[in-house]
C-alpha cells in the first residue's frame, strides 16, 4: 500500500479487519465479501485480499470457488512447502484476491494441536503479502476455536456483525472475551467494532438496542447499520458483490459507507508514521505509537464500566419488561462487567 505526503511515495502495509461472531447467521460473510468489494470500489488503484477461514468456504463459494486445493488450510500446516503466494486466486472480482477455504479447516483445532505458537500462525503467513495489499478481510467461521483465535492476533481491527435482538447481545459478551483476550496476551494494539447487520429503523426493539449498544459500547459501535436487503440476499445467490450488481441499492450504500467508516476510525497514524520501506512484509509500529494505542484500548474498557446499569435501561422500557428484553439487559450488565474485571487485570 502507498501512501504520498509531498509529493514523496511511502510504502506501508495492509490493514487487517478479522470478522467474526460465534453465532450464525448474522451476515459475517456477506459482510466480507461486500466490505472487501466496497474498499476496492473507494480507493482507486488499491488491491484487497480476502482470506476465507470458514470451513464452510461460503465466502470462497460466492467466489465461484468450491473444494479449492491447495487452501488456506495447506498454508496453515505447511507453509513452507504451501506458501500463501501459491494459494491466491488473483481478481476474483475487480481489484480483490481471493485465499480460498477447504472444509478440512473445520478439523483445525485437532491437525494443529501440538504446534507450538500456534495463534501466530496466519499472522507469519500473512506477512508474507502484505506489502502487497491495501486491506486484508478475514472471513471466520461460527465459532470461537483457533482460526478465529489466529485471526484475531493477526488482525487490527475485530469487526463483530450482529443483529439488533437481544440474545445477539449475549453472544456479543462472549466475542468481546476473546477479544479482550487477544490483547492481553499477543495483540494489544487490536481494536474492536460492531456493525449491526439485518437492521431495520422502523422496529422499535432495533432502534432501542442500537442506542443502548452505543450507549454502553461508544464510538465502538459503527454509526453505519447494514439493512435487511433484498439485493444482498440476491448476491448469496449469484455470487459477487452488491456494489458490482446493485449499486445504487441500499446495500451498496451501506457496505460503501461502512467501508469508509472503519478506515476513518482506523488509526491513521500508526499507518502514517509506521512507513516501510520497499517489499518490507510487515507494519511495526513505533513503542510510542504502540503505547498510546494500548493506552486508548484500557480508556475504551473504562467506558463500558456502568456500576448503575438500570439509569441506561430502565425498567420501564417496553423492551425489558419482556423476557427477551430481561436478557438483553443482563447481557449487557454482564459485557459491561467482564469487561470491567479485565481492565483491572491490565
Amino acid at each position: 500500500m502507498t501512501y504520498v505526503c509531498n509529493g514523496v511515495t511511502n510504502h506501508f502495509a495492509a490493514m487487517i479487519i478479522s470478522i467474526l461472531n460465534q453465532k450464525g447467521g448474522v451476515g459475517k460473510t456477506t459482510t466480507a465479501v461486500n466490505l472487501a468489494a466496497s474498499w476496492a470500489h473507494i480507493f482507486p488503484d488499491s488491491r484487497v485480499l480476502l482470506i476465507d477461514m470458514d470451513g464452510q468456504a461460503n465466502a470462497s463459494a460466492m467466489f465461484g470457488v468450491r473444494g479449492a486445493t491447495p487452501s488456506i488450510y495447506d498454508v496453515l500446516l505447511d507453509p513452507v512447502s504451501r506458501p500463501m503466494k501459491s494459494i491466491i486466486r488473483t481478481d476474483a472480482l475487480p481489484h480483490v484476491d481471493l485465499a480460498p477455504a477447504h472444509r478440512a479447516l473445520a478439523g483445525l483445532d485437532n491437525a494443529l494441536l501440538d504446534v507450538i505458537g500456534r495463534e501466530l500462525l496466519l499472522k507469519e503467513v500473512i506477512a508474507t503479502v502484505r506489502g502487497e495489499y491495501d486491506a486484508i478481510i478475514v472471513d471466520n467461521g461460527p465459532s470461537l476455536g483457533i482460526a478465529s483465535a489466529m485471526s484475531l492476533v493477526a488482525a487490527d481491527i475485530a469487526l463483530v456483525p450482529m443483529q439488533p435482538q437481544p440474545l445477539a447481545l449475549e453472544g456479543l459478551q462472549q466475542v468481546s472475551q476473546s477479544i479482550q483476550m487477544a490483547r492481553q496476551r499477543l495483540n494489544p494494539t487490536l481494536r474492536r467494532l460492531v456493525v449491526l447487520t439485518m437492521f431495520d429503523g422502523r422496529k422499535s426493539h432495533a432502534t432501542q438496542i442500537a442506542a443502548k449498544l452505543r450507549l454502553t459500547l461508544g464510538d465502538d459501535v459503527c454509526q453505519t447499520t447494514i439493512p435487511s436487503s433484498a439485493d444482498l440476499e440476491r448476491g448469496l445467490l449469484r455470487g459477487g458483490a452488491v456494489v458490482s450488481y446493485a449499486p445504487r441499492s441500499g446495500g451498496a450504500t451501506a457496505y460503501l459507507a461502512l467501508a469508509r467508516e472503519i478506515e476513518n476510525k482506523a488509526d491513521s497514524t500508526v499507518l502514517k508514521e509506521s512507513v516501510l520501506a520497499e517489499g518490507s512484509p510487515a507494519r511495526v509500529p513505533d513503542a510510542q505509537t504502540e503505547q498510546r494505542i494500548i493506552r486508548q484500548n484500557k480508556s475504551s474498557d473504562r467506558e463500558v464500566r456502568l456500576p448503575k446499569i438500570k439509569t441506561v435501561i430502565p425498567r420501564t422500557d417496553k423492551v425489558t419488561t419482556s423476557s427477551k428484553g430481561k436478557k438483553a439487559t443482563n447481557a449487557l450488565v454482564e459485557l459491561s462487567k467482564g469487561t470491567s474485571k479485565q481492565g483491572e487485570r491490565q
